[in-house]
């Protein structure tokens, strides 16, 4: 077919791809994000250990943890915050507390149990923890919860490499998008 019918259906058609990529990159974007939370879940061999320490809130106490990842819990209710409980190493410097990159709660229990960030102990010592007191909330510390899976080491990496990934998709149909449509133009011209 030939004719300014042709050139406007390719047109478009190429639109239509561009919009649905569009889609899809946005749809990942959030999606993905969501899949690991909800996929990690279930992929839960422990969430909350039973080596946990009890923290009463408002007060420090000192805790001997281990050398590696441990995590701060707390029983669910209001926001979330990393800024909830403070935690001073050995040398007196604070230890940043890092939240996951996505919700992480637990339910298993019938109380909603959520994993309020984690800190990276440089090796095995006596740390000071220091968390808020609010009416309602328990906060524990102890191992960070077992993930089963690929989806555990995404619970810990920057939110944006998880958009990333979810975007990809939209990105890899806009490119194969242009190239086709480039392709088509170039082969117009000779």
């Amino acid at each position: 077919m030939t004719g300014p019918t042709a050139t406007t259906g390719t047109a478009g058609r190429d639109r239509y791809l561009f919009v649905a990529a569009g889609l899809v990159g946005l749809v990942g974007l959030v999606a993905f994000p969501e899949f690991v939370r909800v996929g990690a879940e279930p992929a839960t061999v422990r969430f909350l250990p039973a080596t946990a320490v009890s923290l009463p809130a408002g007060q420090p106490v000192t805790v001997d943890l281990p050398t590696g990842r441990t995590a701060i819990f707390r029983t669910y209710g209001r926001q979330l915050s990393t800024q909830e409980c403070r935690v001073i190493g050995p040398t007196g410097a604070e230890l940043p507390v890092t939240a996951p990159t996505v919700a992480f709660t637990d339910n298993s229990d019938s109380v909603v149990t959520a994993l309020l960030g984690t800190i990276e102990v440089p090796s095995s010592s006596s740390v000071s923890v220091t968390c808020q007191s609010m009416p309602g909330h328990r906060y524990q510390i102890g191992p960070a919860p077992a993930v089963d899976g690929p989806l555990g080491p995404l619970l810990y990496v920057p939110s944006w490499v998880l958009r990333s990934v979810g975007a990809l998709p939209g990105l890899a149909l806009t490119a194969w998008g242009a190239v086709a449509r480039w392709g088509q133009s170039s082969a117009r011209q000779r």
